[in-house]
């Protein structure tokens, strides 16, 4: 990046990481111009009327490549649809990304900056931990919720927030020990919902704001002076107390239930699970997640989540997880 080139500059914190950007973000949290800056962001593209149509591709292309740059090999991701394109280019330690857009929105390049992979690229790349999941505060504790793509994560923290229990963060969970634990990091206040979980958990999309257009996709605010739901934000980082892992739907099942399963099958499950896991790490960086992931496995409970395919029974897909956090907290494996 050009230092000398003079910007309005803007400070957010998410996942752990203050970052500082040339122009501003949407929903994030802001942070103190005096903050210690972790990633620089430098945006540069062509403004978009308001509703222009977006249709985001189910697939992206990404590469290392090794360029003729003082930082060495920089790490590419490339966005693109019928009606624009991003470039993202991020430098070997995660500490600076260059965003490149044409055709699009602000919404488009923060949605896809913050949920699109390439945080969790930076944040890997920083030797950080990260999961793709979801985390709901429990009392003083965390609980993420680890599934595939489409598997209900967002859709079993909204029926937690619905309950009352506050939401951490939506689609990455950064954990950080400290001490004998994993303190879960901060996401920023939003959710992303599709519209049948909309209208079961929350009510009608009508004043919700796409995430992508065409898409049906919407956000739900967390911030108080927005948000109509009583959904909350957890803004501070918690330690984690579980993990559940949704396991595919079962038409066939009457009632949910959890299994516990063991830290050598929970170690395979969570490197399943890592947050941009299409990243290839250099040997001494995956050898520090490997590690990490295995301290997580052998400290934290991780248990399956078997649930009937049918959105009536979320209640008690919820209570089945309460329920199951409430025992390890008798059995002293976590204090809630």
């Amino acid at each position: 990046m050009d230092s000398n080139r003079h910007y309005q500059f803007y400070y957010y914190q998410i996942y752990g990481l203050t970052l500082r950007t040339n122009q501003p973000l949407p929903s994030l949290v802001s942070a103190s111009s005096n903050a210690l800056v972790d990633v620089y962001i430098e945006i540069t593209g062509e403004t978009q009327p308001e509703l222009l149509p977006f249709a985001l591709t189910a697939d992206y292309s990404y590469d290392w490549q090794t360029e003729t740059k003082i930082d060495g090999a920089y790490i590419h991701l490339w966005y693109h649809s019928n009606y624009g394109r991003l470039d993202f280019e991020i430098n070997p330690s995660g500490t600076k990304i260059q965003v490149t857009w044409t055709n699009l929105r602000i919404q488009e390049v923060s949605a896809l900056l913050i949920g699109g992979g390439v945080l969790g690229c930076a944040l890997r790349l920083r030797s950080l931990a990260c999961l793709h999941a979801n985390v709901v505060a429990v009392g003083n504790y965390a609980i993420a919720i680890v599934g595939d793509k489409g598997a209900g994560k967002s859709t079993t923290t909204a029926a937690l927030a619905k309950h009352g229990y506050s939401i951490l963060s939506d689609d990455v969970a950064v954990l950080k020990q400290d001490g004998d634990t994993f303190l879960v990091q901060p996401g920023y206040p939003r959710l992303r919902l599709w519209l049948p979980s909309v209208h079961a958990l929350y009510g009608s999309e009508k004043d919700l704001e796409r995430v992508f257009y065409p898409s049906e996709k919407r956000y739900v605010e967390l911030t108080t002076e927005s948000n109509i739901s009583g959904w909350r934000f957890q803004s501070e980082p918690l330690p984690l107390a579980a993990i559940y892992i949704l396991e595919p739907r079962q038409p066939e099942l009457i009632a949910p239930n959890i299994e516990p399963i063991s830290a050598v099958t929970g170690l395979m499950t969570l490197m399943m699970h890592r947050s941009a896991k299409f990243l290839k790490l250099e040997r001494d960086k995956q050898a520090r997640e490997l590690e990490t992931l295995n301290r997580v496995a052998a400290t934290i409970p991780i248990r399956r989540v078997h649930r009937p395919d049918d959105l009536t029974k979320l209640p008690e897909v919820c209570q089945v997880i309460l329920d199951d956090l409430q025992r390890l907290n008798q059995k002293n494996v976590v204090k809630c």
